[in-house]
């Protein structure tokens, strides 16, 4: 349980705590320690979580702290053991995902760290019996707040919410600081159930040494086999583990019974994990030293609980501190708003174990845990052929078949084949996209494969290659459905523009190109081509100022640039209007007007002094002497018959109008009135 302190210790502390809640308010609900943040429902958390047990049901695993964040028995759940999630909210107030619905009557219940939490649970264990799951944990008994004793609910589910229905405690030493630290055990070698505990037993003195002990439960795991007694397996016998030694965790890995155990004060970088190998589950039990440390940002690791994958793999739990802080802060305030997580946390880890045959367990470090999880020399990585070493950040090895590279942020993840080509061309870990934040996975159309970095993606196909996607191209690819997308797979890597200031990827079904000025957009089909035939970026349009979208009367396809627009219909083909032209056909409501699509480009006149546009209902046309105008059916046609602009009439300087019986357009040299009545055409 990681005690507060042996004996009258804790509950000064914990009236401290008390005392720093009531200053804060319960902005938020509180806990034993006031500054951890709210156990909030549904979500990623990485905060306090104090001597966590891991219990893996099928393919999830489930993590139980000491509690914290406003709940008596905090609970997260995971897939891959990198992202926890709390628990759900199954119920509404201040603790609405708590996974321990209230601490039995016989509990100590005076304390009010917020209107739910009474009491103070800690170093859950939890384990399946049959369908049912129990929860073992410590608990302040009612007669004595200075004593633990430990009590089991039951829950149908994994995430409980687990009910206590005792009447009196399962164990209860009667000295102070009493029992706690409960384990559970299945021997798989026999299938009998234990329960391990610590507690100092019984003794002589004023301070006996606290010791570890193991007894044989029933077949329902909710009361001791008649007939068993406890057993002492483990006892402090100073060194290392002076003056504690706690939190008992047991396992069987390859034939061989291990006993994982804490030692030395919580709230100090000697604190530390040891273990022990042990004939049976009784005992007896020899120390063979420590297995976890204080080293580099991790200080004080301890409160570990042993499991298995469901391949043999040994893992433990365990929480730390994270350096330079070690222990709680005094002020739990430090960040404002009733918290202080910069500071002093006990944070959750887990580490991957070797048997080294023997009785010798040793850590694997997080590279090699990796290689092992992709089944060592025989997975898909094959033999190693380099060292284990150090990067910037990091450390990293290098296999036949790929590489495996971690960091504290990211994690081991592995890099193989044409991903690891482009990503080693782009400078590795030091480049651009940083360290791997996923391993080599398969893509979701099952075509390709991937890797997410830090700073992009580098993603593989027969057809394409390896390229890299970075930035807000990649969130803009993203949010398309990736490869899944529209836009499919890219073809080209992430890369420069030719003006300087910009970047695009190229990918099978279109382009993506970014600027500071515009943000990323995607142009697709004969908007692009017609784009790239006038310059792509460095052309009259330059940037596109928005993505590909459908037209407003839904037949056609159109992106606005930052110079014009380029629109797209089956029946006109891809066209761009630009400037003034743009404005009047926009004003005239663009392609559900009464103009329709553009059938022409933005060109130049023949006298070469202005600009047009020929759309399927009219023209609209430029010069700098007489402004933008359009021109619309017969009105137009006798234009034009007229030679347009370079014929007698000049440039329209006026748009269609009314007049008594029908429609003008007036002009530099003249008029062109349509006769509604008679269809002809009047030129004045």
């Amino acid at each position: 349980m990681s005690l507060l302190r042996r004996r009258s210790g804790i509950t000064a502390i914990i009236l401290c705590a008390s005392v720093a809640l009531l200053a804060v308010g319960l902005a938020t609900p509180a806990t034993a320690y006031p500054g951890a943040p709210w156990f909030e429902p549904g979500k990623v958390y990485t905060q306090n979580f104090p001597d966590p047990n891991v219990l893996r049901v099928g393919s999830d695993y489930y993590a139980y702290g000491t509690g914290t964040g406003g709940s008596y028995l905090p609970i997260m759940s995971s897939r891959d053991q990198a992202t926890w999630v709390t628990r759900e909210a199954y119920r509404s107030g201040p603790a609405s995902n708590d996974g321990l619905l209230a601490t039995p009557r016989w509990a100590y219940n005076n304390y009010a760290f917020n209107s739910h939490m009474t009491s103070w649970v800690t170093a859950p264990g939890v384990e399946q019996f049959g369908s049912t799951f129990n929860a073992y944990y410590g608990v302040w008994v009612g007669t004595n707040p200075d004593r633990h004793c430990i009590s089991v609910a039951t829950s149908s589910s994994p995430k409980g919410p687990f009910v206590d229905n005792s009447s009196v405690p399962l164990v209860c030493d009667g000295r102070s600081p009493g029992s706690f630290d409960p384990s559970p055990f299945i021997d798989p070698a026999t299938g009998i159930k234990y329960l391990l505990w610590t507690s100092e037993g019984p003794g002589t003195g004023a301070n006996p040494p606290l010791k570890l002990w193991s007894r044989q439960l029933n077949g329902d795991g909710l009361a001791f086999a008649p007939g068993s007694a406890p057993r002492e397996v483990l006892r402090e016998t100073g060194g290392w583990e002076f003056p504690v030694v706690e939190n008992p965790s047991m396992v069987r890995h390859q034939g061989q019974l291990f006993l994982i155990y804490s030692g030395n004060q919580w709230w100090t970088d000697r604190y530390a994990v040891g273990y022990a190998v042990c004939d049976t589950p009784l005992g007896p039990c020899q120390k063979r030293g420590q297995i976890l440390t204080s080293n580099g940002d991790r200080q004080g690791p301890g409160g570990a609980s042993a499991f298995l994958e469901a391949d043999g793999r040994l893992k433990l739990a365990y929480h730390y501190w994270q350096a330079p802080y070690v222990g709680y802060p005094a002020d739990t305030n430090c960040d404002g708003g009733g918290q202080c997580t910069s500071q002093g946390q006990r944070r959750m880890a887990i580490v991957e174990l070797s048997n080294q045959g023997g009785g010798r367990l040793q850590t694997l470090s997080p590279v090699d845990a990796k290689y092992n999880a992709l089944g060592g020399a025989s997975g898909a990585l094959g033999s190693p052929v380099i060292a284990e070493s150090d990067s910037v950040g990091g450390r990293f090895r290098h296999y036949q078949a790929g590489s495996i590279y971690w960091s504290p942020p990211t994690g081991a993840q592995d890099v193989r084949g044409a991903i690891r080509d482009r990503w080693m061309a782009l400078g590795w870990e030091r480049g651009g996209l940083g360290y791997p934040v996923t391993s080599d996975a398969r893509t979701g159309d099952g075509r390709g494969w991937y890797n997410h970095f830090q700073g992009g993606t580098v993603i593989y196909s027969g057809a394409t290659g390896a390229q890299d996607v970075q930035g807000a191209i990649r969130s803009h690819w993203a949010a398309l459905g990736s490869e899944n997308g529209g836009l499919g797979y890219p073809t080209t890597g992430d890369a420069r523009t030719g003006d300087g200031r910009g970047w695009y990827n190229h990918f099978q079904g279109g382009t993506v190109i970014y600027s500071a000025a515009t943000g990323a957009q995607n142009v697709r089909g004969a908007i692009r081509n017609h784009w790239a035939s006038l310059g792509s970026e460095r052309g009259p349009l330059g940037y596109p100022a928005t993505s590909e979208a459908r037209t407003g009367d839904g037949v056609g396809w159109y992106n606005h640039f930052q110079g014009g627009t380029v629109i797209y219909s089956a029946a006109s083909g891809a066209r761009d209007v630009r400037g003034s032209i743009r404005g009047r056909w926009a004003a005239l409501g663009s392609e559900r007007g009464p103009l329709g699509y553009p059938v022409t480009s933005d060109a130049r006149t023949g006298d070469g002094v202005g600009w047009y546009n020929h759309f399927q209902g009219g023209t609209i046309i430029y010069s700098a002497a007489s402004g933008t105008h359009d021109v619309r059916g017969a009105i137009r046609n006798r234009w034009a018959s007229l030679g347009s602009e370079r014929g007698a009439l000049g440039y329209p300087i006026s748009d269609e109008y009314d007049v008594p019986g029908g429609k003008r357009n007036d002009f530099q040299r003249g008029s062109i009135t349509w006769d509604a009545r008679t269809g002809t055409t009047t030129v004045r």
